[in-house]
C-alpha cells in the first residue's frame, strides 16, 4: 500500500518525496460550530482559513486520507497506529493516530487522481503550539465544516517535528488548550473521535 502510494508522487525527480508522521487526535460534532466554542477556542493567538478540500471517497472507504488541499497541494495520509480510548485529560477522551503523511504542490505530481472527489468546504482557526527549540509541538485546530448538504465542527491536535516526542507534544497541546474547560455541555469523547476519512466516509452513507 505504501509503495502504491509513492508511485502518485514526484514523477521526474530523484527519489521519493519525504513523507512526515503525525500524531493526531480529532472529534465531530454535528451542526453548525457554536459560539461559546468558538469564543472559548480564540482567546489565544491564533491563525484562520478559507478553504475547500476535495477528498477522495474510494480512498476514504479505505482509511486513506487523498484530498487536494485548497489551490495549494495534493496530499496523502495513511494510519499507521491506532490507540482507542485514550485518556488525555480529566474526562477528555479519544482515538489518538499515528499518520505518514505526504504532500506536494499541485501540478508536481501527474499521476495524482481523486476516483470520487468529494467536497468539504472548512472555516478553520489555528492555534500553533511551539513546544521545544528544535521546532516540535502541537498544532490546534478548530474547523466549521460543510459537506454533503449537511453542516458539522470539528477539534483536532495534531503533532509536527520530532515524532518521537510525538507523545509527549500531543499530551502537552491537549493540556494547555483544556487549561479553560470547554464551555458546558460540549463533550469531547471517545464516540465523537474519529479520522477525516472515517468521518467522510460514513457521512457518504447517510441518506440526503
Amino acid at each position: 500500500m505504501a509503495d502504491s502510494i509513492l508511485m502518485e508522487f514526484g514523477s521526474g525527480r530523484p527519489g521519493p518525496p519525504t513523507a512526515l508522521m503525525t500524531r493526531e487526535v480529532r472529534w465531530f460534532h454535528d451542526g453548525p460550530l457554536p459560539p461559546s466554542v468558538r469564543d472559548w477556542f480564540t482567546t489565544h493567538n491564533h491563525e484562520t482559513e478559507q478553504r475547500v478540500d476535495y477528498y477522495d471517497l474510494a480512498s476514504a472507504r479505505n482509511g486513506i486520507g487523498k484530498k487536494r488541499r485548497g489551490s495549494t497541494s495534493l496530499d496523502i495520509k495513511f494510519r499507521v497506529d491506532v490507540f482507542p480510548s485514550t485518556s488525555l485529560a480529566p474526562g477528555i477522551f479519544g482515538q489518538v493516530e499515528d499518520w505518514m503523511k505526504i504532500s506536494e504542490p499541485l501540478g508536481q505530481s501527474p499521476n495524482f487522481e481523486l476516483t470520487e472527489p468529494f467536497p468539504v468546504g472548512k472555516s478553520l482557526i489555528t492555534r500553533r503550539i511551539r513546544l521545544w527549540d528544535d521546532d516540535s509541538g502541537c498544532e490546534a485546530e478548530l474547523a466549521e465544516i460543510a459537506a454533503a448538504g449537511m453542516r458539522a465542527w470539528s477539534l483536532c491536535f495534531e503533532t509536527f517535528g520530532a515524532h518521537e516526542k510525538g507523545e509527549d507534544a500531543l499530551a502537552a497541546g491537549v493540556q494547555l488548550v483544556m487549561e479553560t474547560p470547554p464551555p458546558n455541555g460540549v463533550v469531547f469523547d471517545q464516540e465523537a473521535s474519529l479520522s477525516y476519512p472515517d468521518w467522510i466516509a460514513r457521512l457518504a452513507l447517510q441518506p440526503t
